[in-house]
């Protein structure tokens, strides 16, 4: 399993600061490491129970990982109930992240057509260049005060749980998930309106305009991690 060198993980560190638990607010990591737990009917293999899946999905990429306080996934009751598996009584999501958790904002991919219409994609390396024109995003999010950034944050869970339990039922399934696009939305779609949903809509389009900067690089100015 790949590891984010220590110093492209230090300098989103310094940008983004630390939970109380002493953890980044932002991570790098390689997504096919990480997991979350999932209850229900395997119907890949018919396994019944609780197992864990990709919560980025199967794509072998860099992603770029924010840490959410638990007051943001609302209640426990409320998360018990939305989100049990009704044929089966287990959670669809697991227990309720009590000590808050990470969910996916950026995967390191750049999407863009070409001349006749098809998507190309380009998985990007983790490089200087790289995380230079990412930092300028968590910036942003820094540059936000407490009361917005949860305001924030909650206009997008809902969301981020639909997207992940579609991630999981695609694990539970013979094929894999289908693609998605590289970026996780960040703004509820019935609070575009809203000026926290703004400011946060330019951080997102700002990390659609780091990806494309760093994909028009040459491979010469990329430092390659092991």
């Amino acid at each position: 399993m790949r590891i984010c060198p220590p110093e492209f993980q230090d300098a989103f560190t310094r940008q983004g600061g630390t939970n109380q638990y002493g953890e980044p607010i932002f991570k790098l990591v390689w997504g096919p490491g990480e997991t979350a737990r999932s209850g229900g009917y395997w119907a890949r293999d018919g396994f019944l129970g609780y197992r864990d899946f990709l919560v980025a999905g199967p794509e072998p990429c860099w992603v770029l990982m924010m840490w959410k306080p638990a007051e943001s996934f609302g209640s426990d009751v409320r998360w018990y109930y939305h989100h049990r598996d009704e044929a089966t009584g287990l959670q669809e999501l697991g227990e309720y992240p009590y000590s808050g958790q990470y969910v996916v904002i950026q995967k390191l991919i750049h999407l863009e057509r070409d001349a006749d219409g098809t998507m190309q994609s380009e998985i990007l390396e983790v490089s200087s260049f790289l995380i230079d024109v990412l930092l300028p995003c968590v910036q942003f999010w820094q540059a936000l005060n407490e009361e917005e950034k949860l305001t924030a944050i909650r206009l997008e869970v809902e969301l981020e749980e639909n997207e992940l339990l579609d991630e999981m039922m695609d694990a539970k399934q013979e094929c894999g998930p289908a693609w998605r696009g590289a970026t996780a939305s960040y703004t509820n779609q019935g609070c575009r309106t809203s000026i926290i949903a703004k400011k946060v809509e330019v951080m997102e389009r700002g990390m659609r305009d780091a990806m494309r900067i760093a994909a028009r690089q040459p491979r010469g100015m990329m430092q390659l991690s092991d």
